[in-house]
């Protein structure tokens, strides 16, 4: 996956939102735009929200924490997109390789 910007994020972001909620956003929303006042003017409540991270995920294939989805409206648009860009970075790290020795020395190890 080519590198993601945060700019690719924020309007990603907006598409999923405008899509569930069926009205545009905003002129005016920009990253220090806090999430739950642009949702609010977009008419989107909670299970929108829910949905949008939902589609988030599913479009760049990651995984976002709970917790942070808890709070993510108190955040601002710049803030989101920074967590997403950590979560994308964090999927793409190959998972490093342990070899059969290793694996059978871990083994022995926790078992004395």
């Amino acid at each position: 996956m080519a590198d993601i910007k945060q700019q690719d994020i924020f309007n990603t972001i907006l598409k999923i939102a405008e899509e569930t909620g069926g009205t545009k956003a905003p002129k005016d929303i920009d990253f220090n735009t806090n999430i739950s006042t642009a949702y609010y003017y977009m008419y989107l409540d909670s299970l929108d929200t829910i949905e949008i991270i939902m589609k988030l995920e599913k479009h760049y294939g990651i995984s976002i924490p709970d917790a942070v989805t808890d709070v993510y409206t108190n955040k601002t648009f710049g803030e989101f997109c920074n967590l997403v860009c950590r979560c994308i970075n964090s999927q793409k790290q190959p998972k490093q390789s342990v070899s059969l020795f290793q694996k059978i020395k871990q083994h022995f190890q926790r078992t004395k």
